[in-house]
């Protein structure tokens, strides 16, 4: 009877040791979560607004291509969560080709949305605060998009801009759409 209470009191020694281990081995993985946001994943590039980063959070890319003549749209939304979980900033940059089929892959001058012809950028910066609730747009003025084309949706983005109220923003990174 003692050689069985001795089995399970050391089964379960090392049930809950192995346990201990697996939690620790399953804790935060600094590379993908903010130190105060922790359920939010991040990736490795950043936007930074006058001066304030935060990591890369949430990635869209629509390419529209009617085909007909109407060339070819590329419209990117990438955002940053704040440490906090506070405040979300976007970046919206949309560039256009007069060819249907055009890959996007280069340096892009940043303009006014009604000053941008085809093979320029135009776009905004959206911040959206959580509390207390904001939410602004600001269109970007000036600047360059430097996108490189890796594949697989895969780009590596370098953009230095200026929007129209003096705001200065950068991003760097690659971005996995």
């Amino acid at each position: 009877m003692k050689k069985t209470t001795l089995f399970k009191t050391a089964t379960l020694f090392l049930g809950l040791l192995l346990l201990g281990f697996i939690a620790q081995g399953c804790g935060k993985d600094d590379d993908t979560t903010t130190d105060d946001c922790k359920n939010f994943p991040v990736s490795s590039g950043t936007i930074t607004v006058d001066g304030t980063s935060s990591k890369i959070s949430v990635k869209q890319l629509i390419i529209n291509d009617p085909g007909g003549g109407f060339g070819t749209t590329y419209t990117m939304q990438i955002a940053a969560i704040s440490s906090d979980c506070n405040k979300l900033t976007s970046i919206n940059l949309n560039v256009s080709f007069p060819s249907s089929g055009t890959k996007l892959n280069g340096t892009y001058k940043i303009l006014p949305f009604f000053d941008a012809e085809d093979g320029d950028a135009s776009g905004s910066i959206i911040t959206q605060v959580i509390n207390p609730v904001s939410q602004n747009s600001t269109d970007l003025k000036s600047g360059t998009a430097k996108i490189t084309d890796k594949g697989s949706k895969l780009y590596t983005i370098d953009i230095n801009a200026v929007d129209v109220s003096g705001s200065t923003l950068t991003m760097k990174g690659d971005v996995q759409f």
